[in-house]
């Protein structure tokens, strides 16, 4: 037996072409930017992740909205965190099973990564920077070993010659100044 024939959502008589795909639209930009994930806001209004990703390829207009609520949402997330790193959240003090009082509890934690997302440079992790300062260094090594081959009278007018010491030094210098960014390293 043949069931009743299925009209595709949204194609009812009177209702324009594409009204129904508009309104899902609305509906999980509005969920989107309340709860800040695609999964979860998708299942709020019933429909496929997939559709999401289609619908940023195909309809410009609604990835730029996408885009605009997802920075909204990362605003809203950047406003909590900021909040709880500088003021805190209210934390019970409880004695005896029974609260007593209320302190605000402030997370080092958060303010440690908004400074290193604030200034990378001057808060990142170093591990990158002490690692290639290990390579330099290295490096001049094998320089420094290298000059010790170099002669120190010219073989033709017999002349002294400081190159070692004046390479070394040089090199010294620099390596105490080494700033791997300058490099592209």
């Amino acid at each position: 037996m043949i069931g009743p024939r299925h009209r595709r959502v949204g194609s009812e008589p009177g209702v324009p072409r594409g009204a129904y795909k508009g309104h899902k639209q609305d509906q999980f930009l509005d969920a989107f930017a309340k709860m800040g994930f695609v999964y979860q806001a998708a299942d709020a209004v019933g429909i496929n992740p997939a559709t999401i990703r289609m619908w940023r390829k195909k309809y410009p207009e609604f990835d730029a909205q996408f885009l605009e609520a997802e920075r909204k949402t990362t605003e809203l997330l950047e406003r909590s965190a900021l909040q709880r790193a500088i003021i805190g959240e209210a934390r019970g003090i409880y004695h005896n099973g029974k609260r007593v009082a209320t302190e605000m509890e402030k997370s080092d934690t958060l303010t440690i990564f908004l400074l290193k997302a604030r200034d990378r440079r001057k808060y990142g992790d170093r591990l990158v920077h002490d690692v290639q300062i290990r390579f330099a260094s290295g490096l001049l090594a094998e320089v420094m070993k290298s000059l010790r081959v170099l002669p120190t009278i010219c073989p033709h007018c017999q002349t002294r010659l400081d190159l070692k010491e004046k390479i070394g030094s040089e090199l010294k210098r620099l390596s105490l100044t080494f700033e791997p960014a300058e490099y592209g390293v």
